[in-house]
Formats: structure tokens, sequence, C-alpha cells
């Protein structure tokens, strides 16, 4: 039997998906976060830069794949900001369950043809994480580049960490877009409320007025009828009521001009009648009676006109509106009763009542003394009783009877008090009329008293109240459905002064304490001194414009803890333009402020973490901004040795009063809780003695000030590594949303602290690396000078070790920053100082960050001209100096400029002969032979220039 080798399978390799690029459901996930051609943002930097020094790669990407093309939210090493979807590499990604790792994109049939890797920049390697969303859609892939195939791909440790970064560009998203949505329905909501707040207080506002008129119009039930009417100030257009046409005599229609009635007043009345400019700037009177000649018959009249005006925001009179009635019989009554003299005083006096009262329907009088109560006509008539015995006079119990049983003990009580007080009598109650039904009715009257304080009469009238009274009720009502509307996107409604000295009424609904009176201390009761000058201040800019005051301001909650309120409130006015109160709003925005707090805090944590070099330093800086936005007592981060369940805390943030828990700790010894967290699972608990998991270990939780607390684990392929924890001294429930922030700045910990010990790591590396290379060199340069010490002229041998020696300062600077970039003044610095004292030369220019290529070349070049120097030119004498000078040039591809000038020294004379030296020094920086090369009497000049892409790190 014959065995052969199984035979490798090959290798699968998805091909692109045109229906998965373009797929409807991704694109509108991708379109939902609002993110595509935005600026760029620190956070998502902070990863790129991040992943490209976790993988040792020049490149890396936040590339997000649009239906026509790739655009990079955050990029480092490459030169553009989005490519067209035949140049792009990401789309491979989506269909990828994990990573896509293309060892050399020239090899690979889907790469191999890529206009980035046929042409510029020449990309050979591709490492990328798909950005997949809750929902499973892909929008994109964190990836890193390089320009050289990598056949290892990358380590399980820099697979992992890219992982890693990837899901936290995908947090970053959501929590990106869950902020402008928030922004965006509070924002609309905002609007919606403030605009039927408005049009709500407007349309009370003038329901409010019309209840004023009506009030002040009581003679319209005795002129037997009242128009009404509403003007617009701006056309001078009326629309007026049936009975309106009726007492002016004109044909009965819904719009007149206001010239129309104005025509029909009487001349020598005309001044006192409102025009079109006393209406417009508010100056007519409002209470007026003037005689008009009826259109339709010519008959004189008398009109009562009563009015208010309707004002906007600004408070300019944009309407006029009222009511009229015919008063001539009133005014008739009058003249006759000033020419009569025979009347007897009693008639006066109720005559005088009546006229000031309006809307009578009968008077009387009571002779106290003699017990006589007298009643005219109209009274007798309106209760049904014998006008004869009216006034003769009527037993009172007679008149008693007529009250409805339920008020008769309030009338007697309000008659009492009036005989034993004297002066001003009103009293409201219901009474039978003659047609059996009862009404509301208002009795004003005065107690007259002789000098001995002996009550001798009480004469009055009876008004007819009961349109007030459903008025009032309608009035209630509209105010009722006014509060419902506001109480429906609100938490609470108030009332308020004019001047918000006195909060009259506030409904809190459990969000805030309700007034049980009204209140001058609401500032004491509801707001942090803190905050007080910048509420007062909106409130009185609102005062100062007679317009919507709104604020989000922080407020004492019902509970006693402090939250964020979004308050708004609309002045009602009076009819002549004042302010009557103030009817506001007030709706609990905590939760969108604690998230954009929370928002807030983590972009702050990862500003803070990216310059922070030591874990205590990064633990103890992301504790306390945990702990500040959660108000919690006790936070830190800890380093968990799983097999031995411990955890190491290197640092915390602690309130005043709370000690710290830095140092080393069993998991045991304060509950049961350790196998949650190795499977990953969070740890929260309201309150260690009620929780079944350290209710045995509560006394030890308590006596380091432990109530409740929260454990995020943080893994690691599927191991603990680390904790992050929030402690409080008191019971209290974690909400999701405070999980999920905890969880992201413990992540957030977690990359901080594998950055640290990364480059810790790398530094010890770079340490040995150089320790072998200068022992590697000086090897070199110990073997040279042993196998040419034979050669006569040993010039060339010293050259050739001077040359050794500047290229191992040059791999010193380079080893300091990882072999990425060298810091062009320490390279000079270095070369210079090998020859001659530093004293002797100038050194001006920008800071740069040399590439590796560019560090080399100018450290020999630099070298060369400093021998150069010191041989024949500025540096052969004591008195000669040198400049060194650079810049960078604005041009089509900014070029970098390097100069050399010697001053002091003997003239310079052309070299006769060309050795290697003067070779290197005409090839130029990095071998662009760009060189200046000037000799003259006062000493040597050179000019050396290169593209800025060749020379700077990118």
């Amino acid at each position: 039997m014959t065995c052969t080798s199984p035979q490798p399978k090959p290798m699968q390799i998805r091909l692109p998906d045109p229906f998965l690029v373009s797929d409807p459901a991704r694109l509108a996930a991708l379109d939902a976060f609002d993110v595509l051609d935005t600026p760029t943002e620190s956070g998502f930097d902070d990863v790129v830069r991040l992943a490209m020094r976790l993988c040792a790669a020049p490149v890396a990407l936040v590339s997000l794949v649009a239906a026509d093309r790739q655009w990079f939210k955050a990029n480092v090493g490459f030169p553009r900001c989005e490519t067209d979807l035949e140049s792009s590499v990401c789309k491979f990604a989506l269909a990828e369950p994990d990573l896509l790792i293309i060892s050399d994109l020239a090899a690979d049939p889907r790469t191999a043809s890529n206009p980035l890797v046929t042409g510029e920049p020449h990309i050979r390697f591709y490492a990328g994480a798909p950005l997949r969303l809750t929902g499973g859609a892909v929008v994109g892939s964190l990836c890193v580049i390089d320009t050289v195939p990598r056949p290892a791909g990358l380590t399980l440790e820099q697979s992992d960490d890219l992982r890693a970064l990837g899901r936290q560009v995908v947090l970053l998203l959501e929590a990106r877009r869950s902020m402008a949505r928030d922004r965006a329905e509070a924002l609309e909501k905002g609007e919606a409320q403030a605009s039927a707040l408005a049009r709500a207080a407007v349309s009370e506002a003038q329901n409010v007025s019309l209840r004023i008129s009506d009030q002040r119009s009581r003679f319209a039930q005795e002129a037997g009828g009242v128009g009404t009417y509403e003007l617009a100030v701006a056309s001078s257009m009326m629309q007026v009521s049936t009975e309106f046409c009726r007492l002016y005599g004109v044909p009965v229609a819904p719009l007149y001009s206001a010239a129309t009635f104005e025509a029909l007043v009487l001349p020598e009345d005309a001044g006192v009648r409102s025009s079109d400019a006393s209406r417009e700037d508010g100056s007519a009177v409002l209470d007026i009676e003037y005689r008009i000649r009826r259109a339709d018959d010519g008959e004189l009249r008398w009109i009562a006109r009563r009015a208010t005006f309707m004002r906007d925001e600004s408070g300019a009179v944009v309407a006029m509106f009222g009511t009229v009635r015919d008063v001539t019989e009133r005014r008739a009554v009058q003249d006759a009763l000033r020419a009569s003299e025979a009347l007897a005083q009693e008639n006066i006096q109720r005559v005088q009542l009546a006229l000031a009262a309006g809307a009578i329907i009968g008077t009387w009088n009571w002779d106290i003394p003699s017990d006589c109560f007298t009643i005219d006509e109209a009274f007798a008539q309106t209760f049904g009783l014998d006008p004869v015995l009216g006034r003769e006079g009527i037993p009172l119990a007679q008149i008693v009877a007529t009250v409805h049983p339920d008020d008769q003990a309030g009338l007697s009580a309000a008659i009492t008090t009036a005989i034993l007080r004297g002066g001003a009598y009103a009293h409201q109650y219901r009474v039978r009329r003659a047609d059996g039904r009862y009404y509301w009715i208002e009795a004003n009257g005065r107690v007259d008293r002789a000098e001995d304080g002996t009550p001798l009469s009480f004469p009055g009238v009876l008004l007819d109240i009961e349109e007030r009274r459903a008025a009032q009720a309608a009035l209630t009502a509209s105010e009722s459905r006014l509060r419902a509307l506001v109480t429906a996107g609100a938490q609470s409604v108030y009332r308020m002064s004019p001047d918000w000295q006195e909060m009259r009424q506030l409904d809190g609904h459990g969000f805030l304490a309700d007034t049980v009176a009204p209140s001058m201390r609401w500032l004491d009761s509801y707001i942090d001194p803190a905050d007080r000058p910048e509420v007062m201040a909106a409130i009185e800019d609102a005062i100062q414009r007679k317009g919507t005051f709104e604020l989000e301001h922080r407020v004492r909650r019902a509970d006693g803890s402090f939250g964020w309120t979004l308050s708004r409130a609309v002045p009602l006015f009076e009819e002549h333009g004042e302010i009557a109160e103030w009817f506001g709003a007030a709706s609990d925005v905590t939760p969108r402020r604690t998230a954009e707090a929370r928002q807030a805090a983590l972009v702050t944590v990862g500003d803070q973490l990216r310059d922070l070099g030591s874990i205590p330093d990064i633990v103890h800086a992301a504790a306390g901004i945990v702990a500040q936005v959660l108000g919690a007592t006790r936070a830190g981060y800890g380093l968990v040795d799983a097999a031995r369940a411990s955890v190491d805390v290197p640092t915390d943030w602690c309130a005043p009063g709370i000690a710290s828990v830095a140092g080393q700790h069993d998991f045991r010894d304060y509950g049961s809780y350790i196998e949650d967290l190795r499977h990953g699972a969070a740890v929260l608990i309201e309150d260690v003695e009620r929780d079944p998991r350290t209710r045995e270990s509560a006394a030890t939780l308590l006596a380091i000030g432990v109530r409740a607390l929260i454990n995020v684990p943080v893994m690691e392929r599927g191991r603990l590594v680390g904790i992050g924890f929030i402690h409080s001294d008191r019971s209290r429930a974690f909400s999701t949303e405070e999980l999920a922030f905890v969880r992201a700045v413990a992540d957030r910990v977690q990359v901080a602290v594998a950055r640290v010990q990364a480059e810790a790591q790398q530094a010890l590396l770079n340490g040995e690396l150089s320790h072998r290379l200068k022992n590697t060199l000086s090897m070199v340069q110990g073997i040279a000078g042993q196998t040419l010490r034979s050669v006569p002229d040993q010039a060339p041998v010293q050259a050739f070790s001077q040359r050794l020696i500047a290229l191992s300062r040059a791999h010193d600077v380079l080893l300091q920053d990882s072999w990425a970039a060298a810091p062009i003044h320490s390279v000079v610095e270095r070369v210079l100082s090998l020859q001659s004292p530093l004293d002797r030369f100038r050194i001006v220019g920008p800071n740069l960050a040399l590439s590796p290529q560019a560090t080399l070349s100018l450290s020999l070049l630099l070298h060369e001209l400093t021998t150069n120097a010191v041989k024949y030119g500025a540096l052969s004498n004591e008195a000669g100096t040198v400049s060194v000078a650079w810049w960078v040039e604005d041009d089509e591809e900014r070029t970098v400029v390097l100069t050399w000038q010697e001053r002091g020294g003997p003239p310079a004379q052309v070299p006769t002969r060309h050795g290697f030296g003067a070779r290197l020094i005409q090839i130029g920086l990095v071998g662009t032979r760009e060189a200046q090369l000037s000799y003259t009497t006062l000493g040597f000049d050179a000019e050396f220039r290169a593209p800025s892409s060749q020379v700077v790190a990118s």
C-alpha cells in the first residue's frame, strides 16, 4: 500500500459581493450615523494612532465604505481622505466574520490590480477589523497598512489589540449618533412645547381679557342686549355680532369696516371715539359712552362701549375687542333724576348704587330701627312677589325663603357681619326666581350708621351674575385645558407673580415638591445659591422683553437631590398690556444632561489618558472623572490575577473622608462574585447587606465604606485581566447607562495600561538593540583597525571610524523614538559635537521629526561637512563659526531646505580631488543630488533641498 501526504486545502478567498457593498440596510445604517465628511474628532484620531503603534505599521485608517467610495473618519500616514471603491481594500472586510489579513496585496487576486498596489503609495500588507454594529451590519473597518509584505501577518497580541480597537470605534460611532439623536429630540420637543405653550397662552390671554371686559359691562343686561366685536388694527376691519348690527341699525353681516360705525357718531362726540391712530398706539379710551344716529331710522341713541387691547410679545397692539350696549334709557333716567328734586333721599341712594353696579334686577332698602324691608317693582317681579306689599314693607323671612337652602346660613352671617361692622356689603348666593329655577345673584349695599354707631339703614341692589359665574366656570375649564396641555409635555406646571417674587402655585407631579401655599421663598426651596444669578438674569430679561422665559438649569427635586430642568414660562397680560402673571412648565432633562456629562467625561478620559505615562497616573485620572460623573465615593481600576482570585489596585480616587483601597486583595474576602467576573459578567450590587453574594461579607465591605458597588470585568482572549470598580457609601441602584459608562472607561483604561506596558517593553527592547548595535559597530571598527593597521596612510581608516561613530549616534536618536522618527535638533547636535564644541555652531530651525532614512543621510552629510570644516574651513582655527539652518518651503510638494555657512576661517578652495566624502556631500540630503556648493573668500556655503515627504516622518 502506498502512503501519500495529504494535499493542503486551497486558501478560501472571499470575492467582493456587489450587493453587500450596496446593501440598502447596510447603507441606511451608515447614513444613520451622519458621519461622512465631518471634521476630525480626537477619539477616532487616538484610535488610529494607537493601532499604528501597536501593529508597528506606517498607516492606520478608520475607513467607512459608502455606496460609491470609501471615506476615512481618521487616518495617519495616508495622504488622502477618501478613495473610490476600485482602490478600496476595506470593501473585502465587509464579508469577513473576523479580521481580514492579506500578507501580500500584490500576490492576492483580489488586490493585485488595485491602483494603490500597482502605483503610489505601493501598499503591500493589509489587516482590517470589520466595524460590525449591534444589528450585524458592517459599515467599514479599522485597518493598518504597510508598504512591505508581511508573510507572518500580525502577532496574536496585535490581532487582539486591533479587534479591541475596532470595537472602540463602533462604540464611538454609536455614542456619537446617540448624543446627536438626544439633542435633536430635545430640540424638537422643546420647540413643539414652546409653540403649543405660546399659542395656548395667547388664547388664554384673550379669554382673560374678555372676562375682565365682561365684568366691567354690567349695564349690558339692563339695556336689553349686548353686542360684541373684534377689530384688527392692521386692516381696521371688524367682526361684529348680530346684536351689534341691531344696535347701530345696519344690516346683519359678519364683517364691516370701522369707518362705517365711526361715521354714525355725532360730530360733537367724535373726539371721544377711537381712531386708527389711537388704536395703533394704544391711547384709545377703552371705557367710553357716545351718541350715534342709527343707520336705518336716524334715531339718536346713547352707546356704551367697553374694550380691551390684545398685544403681541413685543407689546404692540394687534387687535381691539369688546362690547357695546344701548344705554339711552339709563341716560334718560339719569337726566330725569338730576332734574328732579322731589325724589326722596332713599331713591337717590338707590339710583346711585344701581348706576355704579350694573346688571340690576332690583333694589331694596331696609330701615333697621323699624325693621321695615321695602323693594322696588323690578325686585318683586323677578321673584314673583306682590309689588304693593313690596312698597309697603315685606317680611324679611319671605325674602329669605327664596334663597337656596345651602346658601341661607352664609347669607345670614354676611348680613350680621355688615350690620355689626357698618359700611359696604357684598355677598353672592343663589335665589329662586319667578320661573322656579335658582340663579346666582350678587347683593351690593351699604349699612349707614348714626353718629353713635347705631345702624340706621341698609339700602342695596341685586345684580344678576349668572352669566358672569358661567364665564368664570368657562375660564376655570379653559385654565384646566391649558394646564392639561402643558402637563402633557412637562413634569410640572407653575404660576408666578408679574415680578416673579411670589410663586403662586406649583404642581410638581412628583418631580418637584408641590407648593402648599403661595411662597416668597421659592428660590431657597428649589434653586442652589450658585445657580441663582443665572436664573434671575434670565427672569429679568424676560420681564424687560415681556416675552417667553426659557432656561435650562439645576433644580432641587422632590426627593431632595439636584437634577436638571428645562423651564419655560409665558406672560399673561391684562387689558392694558401689563403682565398679570406668568404661567410656566418645567420638564426633567436630567437623563439627557447626565448622558451628555458621561459623553463629555469619555472625551476627557481619552484626552487625559493619552498624555499619561504611568499606570497609577492613568488609574487615578480615570477614576476621578468616573466618580465625579456618577457621584461615587471611590473609583479605581485593578489588575487581576485570575488564577489566584486576587486583584492588585495600583491607586484609586477617593472622596474626602474615604480611605484608599490601593494594594493587593483577595476577591473571596469581599463576596462570592468572582465567578461572575471570570465569565465576563458585570457585578452590580445595590446594597451589600441585602445581596446574597455579599451578605456574609457585608461587615468587611461596610468597614471600607462600601454599601453599593459596580465591578466591570476587562477580558482579553476570554481571560479576566482587570476590573473597573465604583463604590458608594449609600444604597443606590445603577442604571444600564451608568454600567455602560463604567465599562467604556474601563476599556479605555485597559487600552492605556496596555500602551504603557507596550511602551515599557519597547523601551527595554530598544535599549537592548542599542547595546547590541553599539557592540556590533565597535566590533566592525576594531576589525577595520586591525585589518588596516598596516596601511601607511591611516587617514582613510580614521575617516571610516568617524563615519561609523556618526552612524552610531544617528541610531541612538532613532532608538529613542522606536525607530519611527528622530528629532532633527537631537540628530544635528549629536553629530556636530563629535568633532567640535557646539558653541562653535549657530543652529536654527523648526522642530521636525525625521524619517529613519533621512536621519542616517543627514548624520553622514553633517559628519562630512564638519570633517572638512575642521581640516580646511572655519573650524580649522579658533575664530571661525558655522551656521546650520533649515526650514520648510510651502511650494507644490513642500521642500525641506538645509544650509551650511562657514565664516571666520580661511578662504574656501574648490577641491582638486573628489573622494568618498566629497561625493557624499554632492549626493545631498536623502540622495536627491539637489546640492548647491559655493567656495568664496568668506568661506564655504552649501544648500541642500529634498521633498518633505522623503525627509519628515509621517
